[in-house]
């Protein structure tokens, strides 16, 4: 965010960059409202030295698809999870090539396990809850 930005206009300009270039909420929907999930195959992974969300302690993982115009701003869970399905080690060329599967959630997966309530994802920006998950392609 440069100095002359104040976070709503910086929160703005990452919801357009969604929009447009980057998987979001919208993406996760048909016109009719209908949830969808996104099979893909990862192509590319770009470490990004942008600062989303108003903090720069470490760069963000950028995940390009076969047949996608659209890329996915990979969070921190996200990378964890992709890991655990594809291996860790050296991401880009680990991750090349192997398949999973997109999805819009609002609660974390699994997170009411042992009887606890649901817990909703956490907005950093403040804006509507809910995220980009991932899981293994069936």
């Amino acid at each position: 965010m440069s100095k002359k930005e104040s976070p709503l206009e910086s929160a703005q300009t990452i919801k357009l960059r969604a929009s447009e270039n980057y998987f979001g909420k919208p993406d996760f929907f048909t016109h009719s409202g209908e949830q969808i999930e996104i099979p893909v195959t990862i192509t590319k992974v770009v470490g990004v030295e942008q600062d989303w969300h108003g903090k720069n302690d470490r760069p963000d993982v950028v995940l390009a698809f076969k047949d996608q115009k659209k890329r996915l701003i990979c969070n921190k869970t996200n990378q964890v999870q992709v890991a655990r399905l594809h291996g860790d080690g050296v991401v880009a060329k680990v991750w090349i090539g192997k398949d999973i599967v997109m999805f819009w959630t609002e609660t974390e997966p699994g997170s009411g396990r042992n009887g606890r309530p649901d817990k909703p994802i956490r907005n950093p920006s403040g804006g509507d809850p809910g995220g980009v998950r991932i899981r293994p392609k069936a």
